[in-house]
């Protein structure tokens, strides 16, 4: 049984290299691979062979590897060139990924791309993208001189290699949309905060790239805690649509941060596509004037009122949960939503189903009013050790402050408190 050969090749070393017939005439030259996106390593399933001056695709087979690693030459079949169609899910590697931006989702850096490692045996896939000086010198053709000057003045030479799995490329052109599963997947894996550094990284069409493949929901995350100038940079990149979807899932603080942002144009147009509730909450916000309580709380809370059940106020928390921060207490009001009281979601789970929560709502509330100054909410955050403060209006439960969301505005007056 003959031995299945492998090794370890970069794209580089492919690249503008002579291909031969089986009578040693030259055929073309090679100046780029196909690869399937489908895999986790994607498949390389045909060569792009200049021949003639026009553009023929070689796809190779077990007998064609091995003969090329053997004698270290691209002998093919000419009979076997056609015009290869490059499918959806398929992607020319040095047109996509030479001198291109990606992102290490290993370490939640932006790197460039300077060359690819692929594995060739029964067939060829890429393992590798290759991002250090190395791969760099390798294209120029300058590795052997590089390798001795590094021999001779002692010097470590490191590969920068990043396995393929933790790749996420970055696509500016329209017509090669990132679909590769696995890729997109990390990007949602990466913390908020990495991630929008990632963006912040990245150029103004890449931004937009990449927070169409990630969806809404995760570039609402990143954009929650990214610069302004990535916050501007995005929205007004995209339609207002896609805007829009992005808001809705936003904290609505944020949201209302953001619009003030961006031009008034956009913000408007905007606006105009985010649902009515959303849409007025996110206007009510704006409507506040900086540095009030109203100008960071959230219209994301749930409440009750006294004479319901543990029982059905847990199944109104059941539903609601998923899509409200502020779970962990709900507020009590009569109807005419004046805030009487606060009931915890331990006291609930606690309680026997059949138990009214005013008889285990607590009557003595603290709150602050609308127009309160970010050092009163911060003040009364540091005094009771508050995870969220409930906001009103001449007794209306207007919203609700999570120390988490609202910790960047009030961090300095904090500060100031604990060292006074």
């Amino acid at each position: 049984m003959n031995t299945v050969r492998e090794e370890f090749v970069f794209l580089s070393d492919w690249m503008n290299r002579k291909v031969f017939d089986e009578a040693g005439n030259k055929v073309g030259k090679c100046i780029d691979v196909v690869a399937d996106a489908v895999p986790q390593y994607p498949t390389i399933v045909a060569f792009v062979i200049l021949h003639k001056n026009q553009k023929k695709y070689y796809q190779p087979d077990y007998h064609d590897y091995q003969r090329w690693l053997q004698f270290d030459k691209m002998i093919i079949d000419p009979r076997r060139l056609n015009g290869f169609q490059v499918g959806e899910d398929q992607f020319l590697v040095r047109d996509w990924l030479w001198d291109r931006q990606v992102v290490d989702t290993s370490g939640a850096k932006v790197k460039r791309v300077n060359d690819v490692q692929i594995l060739i045996g029964n067939t060829a896939h890429i393992i590798h993208v290759d991002v250090g000086f190395t791969g760099f010198i390798r294209r120029l053709g300058f590795e052997k001189i590089y390798h001795n000057l590094a021999k001779t003045f002692r010097i470590s030479l490191n590969e920068e290699l990043i396995s393929w799995k933790f790749v996420a490329p970055v696509q500016t052109q329209t017509t090669l949309p990132l679909r590769l599963t696995v890729q997109v997947n990390n990007l949602r894996n990466l913390h908020p905060a990495e991630l929008a550094d990632v963006l912040e990284e990245l150029s103004h069409q890449e931004r937009t790239q990449l927070v169409r493949a990630i969806g809404a929901e995760t570039a609402a995350a990143a954009l929650e805690v990214a610069d302004e100038e990535v916050q501007k940079s995005v929205i007004e990149s995209l339609t207002a649509d896609e805007s829009a979807d992005i808001l809705e899932e936003m904290e609505l603080p944020s949201a209302a941060d953001v619009l003030e942002v961006v031009r008034e144009d956009i913000a408007e147009a905007v606006l105009a596509k985010v649902e009515p509730e959303t849409r007025e909450d996110i206007s009510e916000l704006a409507a506040h004037e900086e540095e009030t309580a109203g100008s960071v709380m959230s219209t994301d809370f749930i409440t009750c009122y006294p004479e319901e059940t543990t029982q059905e106020v847990l199944e109104k928390v059941k539903l609601l949960a998923s899509e409200i921060d502020a779970f962990l207490y709900i507020y009590v009001v009569n109807d005419a939503n004046q805030f009487i009281g606060v009931v915890s979601l331990r006291s609930i789970l606690s309680s026997a189903p059949s138990t009214t929560i005013y008889d285990i709502m607590h009557r003595k509330i603290y709150s602050v009013s609308v127009n309160d100054s970010l050092e009163e909410v911060a003040e009364l955050f540091l005094t009771y050790d508050f995870a969220f403060c409930p906001v009103v209006e001449n007794g209306e439960l207007k919203g609700v402050i999570s120390l988490k969301h609202a910790f960047e505005e009030l961090l300095p007056y904090i500060w100031k408190k604990r060292h006074e």
